[in-house]
């Protein structure tokens, strides 16, 4: 979800921070959806108003996914463009990723143990504890790995032995609670689709070539029913979560919320829009690239609407391009308001949006707990659409704070580093994108 969106070259050098503002548009999707899911009373979640907010939070999702492949492969263009190896570029973009899908695991514990009260059951503390200290060394070891540190594989080692330990020790004495931490959720798909991009880089030409990108995305997500109709079968859910959904028992919550497939084939759609906007020498030129690439994927987002008969048909008519009609659909739209929000760049350098688009991890972390969490039980499916609005706005104004504050704390610790003796202990690189 953070930010690797400042492509350049030997000649010039180009911000696009419109992909922050799109980034922090989808931040606002998923706190509209998240509370309006969570807040609002069952007999309100109907009509026309409801479709409405559903359909624009359904927008999150598809954003983040398509910006961390766009982020992905403007980070690879980058690197060629300054003549620093692709290999280097390539572990830090892999690191990178597997830090994030740590992080989801880590979410997903941290979820048993505030909203599930395991941190205050002295019974529990023998499970979460060596799962949380074993996910704390994993994301250290991702960090050393991308900086290229040796202490990258016994932090590793050690960091899954315990996380594993803990695994097998919940398993044993509370195993309801296994699903819940094992959940494939959108996290472990960012982190897992960035580091995939990073394995099949050479595979698939890049930063050189879009095309492949492309046809693998529209591959993947055609792919995505004939796969869960063969799924599970031998794979434990935590690992064929990864893949694909399949059917669940009524009231069974499945064990793949964000699988590769189809949520891969949006990340590889990105990585083909990033390497487009990338190609741009000047701002005019990057003005013309998505002057064209908007036309083209406005159009493309009309006639792909579900709105319309021939789409529906279509889908019905051919099951397997339902996903793929969708993701034409959404990637257009992004694409379209992607080159509006890059007209209206200057205006919103200092708005809200963008603010959210630079801390879009911390957000998504943070707010589960006021959407869903301890925080929100007070008026959990208690709403009304008027005081669901008032809360939302505090909500906002609230994440709005937070991450000014980490934004700040962000600029004063480089800020400090730099200030610093220039030895090889203040002149370490920032954890930061």
């Amino acid at each position: 979800m953070d930010n690797a969106n400042h492509p350049s070259d030997t000649r010039a050098k180009l911000r696009v921070p419109f992909l922050d503002d799109l980034r922090g548009l989808a931040v606002v999707a998923m706190f509209v959806w998240h509370t309006t899911d969570a807040w609002l009373r069952p007999g309100l979640k109907a009509g026309e108003g409801f479709t409405a907010l559903r359909i624009f939070g359904g927008m999150a999702a598809p954003l983040f996914l398509f910006l961390a492949g766009a982020a992905a492969a403007l980070k690879l263009q980058s690197a060629q463009r300054r003549g620093r190896p692709l290999g280097v570029a390539r572990r830090q973009l892999a690191a990178r990723g597997l830090g994030v899908l740590v992080v989801g695991y880590g979410l997903r514990l941290s979820m048993w143990m505030i909203d599930g009260n395991a941190l205050f059951r002295l019974s529990a503390l023998a499970l979460w504890l060596p799962m949380l200290l074993g996910l704390t060394l994993t994301w250290m070891a991702t960090e050393d790995w991308g900086r290229g540190l040796r202490r990258a594989r016994p932090r590793a080692a050690v960091g899954v032995a315990l996380w594993a330990l803990g695994l097998g020790l919940t398993s044993r004495y509370v195993p309801q609670r296994m699903p819940g931490l094992l959940r494939v959720d959108v996290l472990q798909s960012i982190g897992a689709s960035l580091a995939l991009i990073a394995w099949l880089a050479p595979t698939l030409k890049l930063p050189q070539r879009r095309r492949w990108s492309g046809l693998l995305g529209a591959l993947v997500l055609v792919s995505t029913l004939p796969l869960g109709r063969l799924l599970p079968g031998p794979l434990p859910g935590a690992i064929a979560g990864y893949l694909a959904a399949w059917p669940t028992a009524a009231g069974v919550r499945s064990m793949a919320m964000f699988p590769l497939a189809p949520w891969f084939g949006y990340a590889l759609f990105g990585a083909v829009f990033g390497l487009t906007i990338g190609r741009a020498r000047s701002h005019d030129d990057l003005i013309r690239t998505l002057a064209v690439a908007t036309a083209v994927c406005a159009t493309l987002a009309a006639v792909t609407s579900g709105a319309l008969p021939q789409a529906q048909a279509w889908m019905q008519a051919v099951p397997t391009s339902a996903k793929l009609v969708r993701a034409v659909h959404r990637v257009g739209l992004a694409v379209s308001v992607g080159g509006l929000l890059h007209l209206l760049s200057r205006p919103l350098e200092r708005s809200p949006l963008r603010v959210f688009g630079k801390t879009s991890l911390l957000l998504y972390c943070v707010h589960l707990e006021f959407a869903y969490g301890v925080a929100a039980r007070p008026f959990v499916h208690r709403l009304g659409y008027g005081e669901w609005l008032v809360g939302l706005l505090l909500l906002c104004t609230l994440m709005y704070g937070l991450a000014r504050l980490r934004l700040h704390l962000g600029i004063r610790s480089r800020m400090a580093r730099s200030a610093g003796p220039s030895d090889s202990r203040s002149a370490r690189p920032s954890s930061h994108p």
